[in-house]
């Protein structure tokens, strides 16, 4: 009898973690984000969740077994920072941040937001990278959004008075630091303010 309990309860502990492990692996599948581990000499993924499929159209073999994947996937105007940043990050063994642009499969760019936890042993090595990469595109367009609202007139479309006196201001001190001048050619248009009257603005 005692035997048979002893295994029951093996039994019911390995169906727990089972369990467990199952709820884990789905948490880290369905997440609207790609959970990812790597390799800290070389950036090779040696895991990527499902959804960097749904994100990026590139199939998740081409993450596991492509060593310069990630490399190729940044955008070239970001790729060297972004390596150069990953890789002063890691040397120091930082968790670290990093926004860039990546390329899908489509040829769509994508803003990520890549959050990257260093992961050493006891003795300080780093042995493993893990992250989060986050699709914040729309986030992107929003501030876009609103920047263009403060420097454009929301109904023309055309650079307004604060884009004019910040690129005014970036004029005068090139024009300063390399001895050279700035011309401002103001027009007036005569009577249109008739125009306004007449039409609205």
């Amino acid at each position: 009898l005692v035997i048979v309990e002893d295994v029951s309860e093996e039994e019911k502990l390995r169906e727990q973690a089972s369990a467990q492990e199952t709820r884990y692996h789905d948490l880290v599948q369905d997440l609207n984000a790609i959970v990812w581990e790597a390799d800290p000499a070389n950036f090779a993924f040696t895991f990527v969740s499902r959804r960097a499929e749904m994100i990026l159209g590139h199939p998740v073999e081409r993450w596991l077994t492509e060593p310069d994947f990630w490399a190729n996937l940044i955008h070239p105007e970001d790729r060297e920072q972004t390596i150069a940043s990953r890789r002063a990050a890691t040397a120091q063994s930082s968790s670290h941040v990093l926004v860039y642009r990546a390329v899908a499969a489509d040829g769509r760019v994508v803003w990520l937001h890549d959050i990257v936890r260093v992961v050493c042993d006891e003795k300080g090595r780093v042995q493993r990278l893990r992250g989060v990469m986050v699709d914040i595109g729309a986030r992107k367009e929003m501030e876009e959004h609103v920047a263009r609202l403060a420097t454009h007139d929301a109904l023309t479309g055309l650079p307004n008075r604060a884009l004019l006196l910040d690129r005014l201001g970036r004029a005068l001190t090139y024009a300063a630091r390399h001895r050279r001048v700035v011309a401002v050619l103001f027009l007036d248009l005569d009577r249109f303010q008739f125009v306004n009257d007449g039409y609205g603005h």
